[in-house]
């Protein structure tokens, strides 16, 4: 009689092997399906088939993806920024999926040519997991990893996972050389309210030297008022060049103008330092302000070859105007030989491009038109779509983005240090940057006035006491004294003239 259950004996018809807990005594584990290795979870049934995963042959832009040659294999090996994507999404599902990648080469030797045919091709044939497990679909393709954007006439095709990169379509546009200078360039430097404060100062200088100096009989700053303006003026607006000489008495004053003079020092210098950038700096400006000055322009604009920006831009300019351009190197040849005044690129696209020329383009303002970004191409109502866009919102929101950002997105050290380097920052002085300075030389003035006027204000009582008390009768002659010192004095005189008389007639005769 055939028994079916569990046994104390592992091996119940070997001889001499009885019931053991040894690990070494024990078979590998077979798991449902013939495998061997530890499943993660349900798996999707395919009938043993991988899912497809089309994957665009491009002719430029190589960082998202690239198709090269195993050397070892042999075998066409996707690499790039979307595939290192798309493999840490598809690793980090709950569940297996096994999946292979094929090179998707269009009509023209590269997937350029429409990426609206490559999505087409993951549509066609049924997509229903009975059909899937059945083995019996028609469609080329199961999914496609690669630099595809969401867009609404392509949902009624396929499914999109959630986006894994910014959106939107910008303008970029070149950098040329404004060769016309302003005749008031030399105002430029410093703000209006940095010219007011540095005026305020002068006058605000000038008037408490004259306070202090005044009080105490300086020469140069008494007289006239029109006097005293002009030589105040003078001795302010002459610390610029630091040719101030007026004699100063009041070590108050001393302190102000020395304080002063060091705000100038800073001023001067930094003005000197802003207009000489602004002078010997390549002074550059965008050819093309926004799209609106292009679209009354008249200018042609560019756009990437096959992409689906050549619908949206028909929107705004006439199809003769609309220049299809292929990879960073056509866009910027176009764009500096002028025969494009703008190129419309996504702004990943973009990325790449300002990564290997890094001076001489800019980006305009936000977004010129709105999209929803990259995002992973699945069949309408596939059961893996809800679970990818999670894993894909996962690996984005991750510490792998950032390595991934790095490695293929992210512009080098050396690019960034070349492009401050050749477009040094030309800008105003604020008086927002200086305000200390003039909170050091308005406090400092307006405290040496002030101590000024008040000792001066205490010392004035005293003096006219001194000048008001009599003076002591010792110091004074008595009246006959006074009247025969007067006398003898008269006398004196009387004597000198007579003297000088005869001296006189003595000359005369000797001349006869």
């Amino acid at each position: 009689m055939v028994q079916t259950g569990f046994s104390r004996r592992a091996m119940p018809d070997a001889p001499g092997k009885g019931y053991s807990t040894s690990k070494e005594d024990l078979a590998g584990v077979i798991w449902p399906g013939d495998a061997t290795v530890v499943p993660r979870g349900w798996e999707i049934p395919t009938s043993g088939k991988k899912l497809r995963v089309a994957v665009p042959v491009k002719g430029a832009f190589f960082e998202f993806v690239k198709v090269e040659e195993d050397p070892a294999t042999k075998e066409p090996t996707p690499r790039g920024y979307c595939i290192d994507i798309f493999d840490k999404v598809m690793a980090s599902l709950p569940f297996s999926v096994p999946y292979e990648y094929v090179p998707y080469v269009g009509d023209h030797g590269d997937s350029s040519t429409s990426y609206d045919e490559l999505v087409k091709q993951v549509s066609l044939g049924v997509v229903l997991i009975i059909k899937l497990w059945c083995g019996d679909g028609e469609k080329k393709f199961d999914a496609v990893a690669g630099d595809v954007t969401i867009l609404a006439e392509r949902l009624q095709y396929v499914d999109f996972t959630v986006p894994y990169t910014e959106a939107g379509v910008f303008m970029m546009v070149r950098l040329k050389e404004d060769k016309q200078r302003s005749a008031w360039i030399f105002l430029k430097p410093l703000t209006v309210e940095l010219w007011l404060a540095c005026f305020g100062g002068f006058v605000l200088t000038g008037f408490v030297v004259w306070v202090i100096e005044n009080r105490l009989g300086t020469v140069q700053f008494q007289g006239s008022p029109m006097k005293v303006v002009g030589n105040v003026l003078y001795f302010t607006f002459s610390t610029l060049v630091f040719a101030q000489k007026e004699n100063l008495k009041s070590s108050l004053t001393k302190a102000v103008v020395i304080i002063w003079v060091f705000v100038v020092l800073i001023l001067t210098s930094s003005y000197t330092a802003s207009l000489s950038s602004r002078l010997t700096v390549e002074k550059l400006q965008p050819s093309a302000a926004d799209i609106d000055q292009l679209m009354r322009s008249g200018d042609r604009v560019g756009y990437g070859a096959g992409s689906y920006l050549r619908g949206l831009l028909k929107q705004s300019f006439s199809e003769s105007r609309l220049v299809p351009l292929t990879g960073p190197d056509e866009y910027a040849a176009a764009l500096s030989n002028g025969t494009v005044a703008a190129v419309f690129l996504e702004l990943p696209y973009i990325k790449l491009f300002m990564k290997k020329y890094y001076t001489g383009y800019t980006v305009m303002g936000g977004p010129a038109k709105r999209t929803a970004g990259l995002g992973f191409v699945f069949p309408k109502d596939s059961p893996l779509l809800s679970d990818v866009s999670a894993a894909v919102l996962k690996v984005t929101q991750g510490p792998d983005m950032d390595d991934i950002e790095k490695n293929w997105m992210e512009i080098n050290s050396t690019s960034k240090a070349q492009d401050d380097s050749t477009f040094p920052s030309a800008t105003r002085l604020t008086l927002y940057s200086l305000r200390g300075l003039f909170l050091i030389t308005g406090v400092t003035s307006l405290l040496a006035m002030l101590i000024a006027i008040v000792f001066t204000e205490r010392a004035a009582p005293a003096n006219n006491e001194e000048q008001q008390a009599p003076a002591p009768a010792g110091n004074h002659p008595p009246e006959d004294d006074a009247g025969d010192l007067a006398d003898l004095n008269a006398g004196e005189a009387r004597q000198g003239d007579g003297g000088q008389h005869e001296q006189q007639l003595a000359v005369l005769a000797h001349a006869g």
